[in-house]
């Protein structure tokens, strides 16, 4: 067995059991048959057990938003793969002698990868509402690319009060969950 698929310990089985109706509801509010989007749902549904139970920062959040990324980071991919022929090669093919690149445990490590990041903007969310106004208003206006000394000035504080939050918006993210992934 790849390395990349791992079995679900007990605990987690029982939690996904518990659940599993969460894939029925998903499927039924994005109005997607069963038929043909279940085993594409259900990788994302099953990652996100496994993330739930595994990463305890993540418990602040309902079971539900963190699956609802989970999934919905799947069917974006399973989306995004039809719309390129070499992508659905990848989705069909369950030979990894053909060509390794297209092998299902290559397509589920992608799958797996996008469920990560949609569960790290959960964290990356909690982390950026850590921070105060004025704090997201510099890291917004560090991304547009204002210049630092620009940035005192346009938002009416200090050089050192800039500094200052600078240092406390690099401390807020050291000690994220981000830092800890």
């Amino acid at each position: 067995m790849n390395d990349n698929i791992k079995k679900l310990a007990t605990r987690e089985t029982a939690f996904a059991a518990e659940h599993h109706d969460m894939v029925y509801l998903f499927l039924e509010e994005n109005k997607l048959s069963e038929e043909d989007y279940y085993d594409v749902i259900v990788f994302g549904y099953l990652e996100a057990v496994k993330k739930y139970l595994r990463r305890p920062q993540l418990q602040e959040y309902s079971f539900e938003s963190v699956a609802k990324k989970a999934m919905n980071a799947c069917l974006g991919n399973y989306r995004r793969s039809l719309s390129n022929v070499e992508s659905s090669i990848s989705v069909c093919s369950l030979h990894t002698g053909l060509d390794d690149d297209y092998s299902i445990e290559n397509t589920v490590q992608y799958a797996k990868n996008s469920i990560e990041a949609a569960i790290s903007s959960l964290d990356w969310q909690q982390t950026v509402s850590a921070l105060d106004e004025t704090e997201r208003r510099i890291i917004d206006m560090l991304a547009s690319g204002y210049l630092k000394g620009e940035i005192p000035k346009l938002l009416g504080i200090t050089p050192t009060v800039f500094n200052k939050k600078i240092d406390s918006i690099r401390r807020t993210f050291l000690s994220s969950p981000i830092m800890a992934a």
